[in-house]
């Protein structure tokens, strides 16, 4: 079974979790994504499926996380998710990866045992997609074939990722929701944070 490069955007540490203001302060919210993202890059690392894990972003401090883990840095020049991964997939099937997985960065329960349950799952010339708790986001994204699917991240994407496979003729897996791919997004979402990479990237 080919391995996969696992590519995980981290956008800039000023403008993350926008959403959890009213929680935590800007330095406690870069503190958070990155100790997210290295829980991410910890269980890339330890992944028997993972052939090399890259973080996407145009951040220096998530840069310098991605060493921790051995991970490679693709450059985000596009500032919004989708286009920066598509041009990070881009480089990467220049390179010629044709396994690749889009892993979110912000997945603290996530773990090497998991990681590579969901990239087993992916089929040959198929795709394998695994939502957010709500069950309408989209956490993980893996697919084997020489054309990539197109990327809709953001609010409600699991929907819109099916469609557009859809569309393509993508054979698609579809899992469901599953605690190790909860993310954090929203205050309520800090629950699912159980101690998150015990290494302080800020150290």
């Amino acid at each position: 079974m080919s391995k996969f490069d696992v590519l995980v955007p981290v956008k800039a540490l000023a403008q993350a979790k926008q959403r959890l203001q009213p929680a935590l302060s800007p330095l406690d919210r870069a503190d958070l994504m990155l100790r997210m993202a290295g829980r991410v890059l910890q269980a890339a690392a330890g992944s028997a499926l993972t052939a090399r894990a890259f973080v996407v972003t145009p951040d220096a401090e998530a840069a310098r996380l991605a060493a921790t883990y051995k991970a490679g840095v693709l450059a985000d020049k596009a500032g919004a998710l989708n286009p920066a991964v598509a041009a990070a997939v881009a480089e990467r099937r220049a390179a010629g990866s044709t396994a690749i997985a889009v892993v979110l960065g912000d997945l603290p329960g996530l773990t090497a045992e998991a990681l590579d349950a969901f990239l087993a799952s992916v089929p040959e010339d198929g795709a394998a997609i695994i939502p957010d708790q709500t069950g309408s986001g989209t956490s993980a994204f893996a697919w084997r074939r020489a054309q990539p699917p197109r990327f809709a991240f953001g609010a409600g994407s699991l929907a819109r990722h099916i469609a557009l496979a859809q569309e393509d003729g993508l054979s698609l897996v579809v899992h469901p929701p599953r605690p190790p791919f909860h993310d954090v997004d929203d205050i309520a979402d800090l629950a699912v944070i159980a101690d998150p990479d015990p290494t302080s990237p800020r150290a």
